[in-house]
């Protein structure tokens, strides 16, 4: 299963409405495959009003986005939290943006980073979808991706 956060939020054959899963899903997919704890969520989810007890919410929101996702058991309990096995297009980017500054060859970093360029979308799900809490994630894709042309990439 693949997720696509740069861009509008996407998933591999599946529609995940509704903006707390959506939410759930983007702060899931930012954590690249480690487990996120229960008490981390909550504070994305509602963060001005958080319900009478977020962790009965909460559980109630991860089993409304395992009915959602196309592929069974990409959301599993683990303890403590919960983790999604997933491919992201963050982490993709992630990996190639740190072969790239790994490499010492001019044209071969600028090809990591141009091939990590073409992940984006337009507008990265991050800011929608979780606002405050995406914000310095954002920034730091943004700058990973404004640094592409220094290396001899278009631009």
């Amino acid at each position: 299963m693949r997720v696509a956060i740069l861009g509008p939020l996407e998933v591999e054959s599946a529609a995940v409405g509704g903006a707390r899963l959506r939410r759930l899903l983007v702060r899931l997919a930012l954590a690249a495959g480690r487990a996120v704890t229960v008490e981390e969520p909550p504070a994305d989810l509602w963060p001005e009003e958080p319900p009478a007890d977020p962790g009965d919410a909460l559980q109630s929101l991860v089993s409304r986005l395992r009915r959602t996702l196309p592929e069974a058991g990409a959301l599993v309990s683990v303890p403590g939290g919960y983790r999604l096995g997933a491919d992201t297009d963050a982490g993709e980017f992630d990996r190639l943006t740190a072969r790239a500054g790994q490499h010492g060859d001019p044209a071969v970093r600028a090809a990591l980073l141009k091939q990590a360029l073409c992940l984006w979308r337009g507008a990265a799900a991050l800011a929608s979808e979780l606002g405050g809490l995406a914000f310095a994630r954002g920034r730091a894709l943004d700058r990973a991706r404004a640094v592409e042309p220094a290396a001899g990439g278009p631009g």
